[in-house]
């Protein structure tokens, strides 16, 4: 971890510049609201967190989970509709 945020506007040219390449962002700063912020910013991007406890609130928001944990299975284990 660079412990460096990376701001919204250089996502875009990144994904503009790569639109195959970036489809998904991990933050691993474990801030809900900035993970919400970047699901609001960027819809149809992936938001990945790899820390367990930020699991059920991520997903909540409409993030993925990418760990030890399947991510359709985990939704249906908390009673959230869909999957990714």
């Amino acid at each position: 971890m660079s412990g460096i945020a990376i701001s919204h506007d250089l996502i875009e040219r990144l994904r503009a510049a790569f639109p195959q390449t970036v489809s998904g962002i991990k933050d691993s700063a474990g801030k809900p609201d900035d993970m919400a912020a970047m699901i609001a910013h960027f819809p149809g991007v992936s938001m990945l967190a790899g820390a367990g406890p930020l699991l059920l609130p991520l997903m909540k928001m409409g993030g993925v989970y990418r760990g030890d944990v399947e991510p359709c299975r985990a939704r249906s284990g908390f009673g959230l509709s869909g999957g990714q």
